[in-house]
């Protein structure tokens, strides 16, 4: 399956001038989200370790100020992925890699294979929630006025 490349932050596209030839060009008002922070849902606060999980990344996206609370159902799956990875370790760990299917053959746990899937949407859930380094490159926009920085204003001096 081939995929394109993340659409850029419209900001960000604005910062760098790409509207200014043609201010039509930009993206309708945004939509609009409801704000607050997520509360952890019933299936969440069954575990605490759980809770803590859920605690821990809300935390980490309020401090990134990108949390609203359409991303409930988002983070309440990732923590029952982190869960799911929690538990497949542990039974890894517990029972070993392989097993022995009994006619005198070796075989790679079943856990592996479950445990491999679960990284990888692990992985995929943290790009969406901007927890990778790639995707807070994506989200970031230029911070102050370009009129004040001083770089800018040397790069603007160069182009003529």
């Amino acid at each position: 399956m081939v995929r394109g490349r993340k659409p850029t932050n419209p900001k960000l596209l604005e910062a760098g001038g790409s509207y200014k030839s043609n201010p039509n060009r930009q993206p309708a008002e945004e939509i609009a989200v409801r704000e607050g922070v997520p509360t952890a849902s019933p299936l969440v606060q069954t575990s605490e370790v759980a809770v803590a999980i859920w605690d821990n990344v809300v935390d980490l996206l309020v401090e990134m100020d990108v949390v609203n609370q359409t991303d409930v159902y988002l983070i309440e799956q990732f923590v029952l992925n982190y869960m799911n990875m929690l538990h497949l370790q542990k039974t890894l760990m517990n029972e070993g890699f392989t097993i022995d299917d009994g006619r005198e053959s070796i075989k790679k746990h079943p856990s592996t294979s479950t445990l491999t899937a679960a990284q990888t949407l692990h992985v995929k859930l943290l790009s969406e929630m901007g927890l990778t380094p790639s995707a807070r490159a994506r989200m970031a926009t230029p911070k102050g006025n370009k009129a004040d920085d001083p770089i800018a204003k040397l790069l603007d001096g160069l182009k003529g």
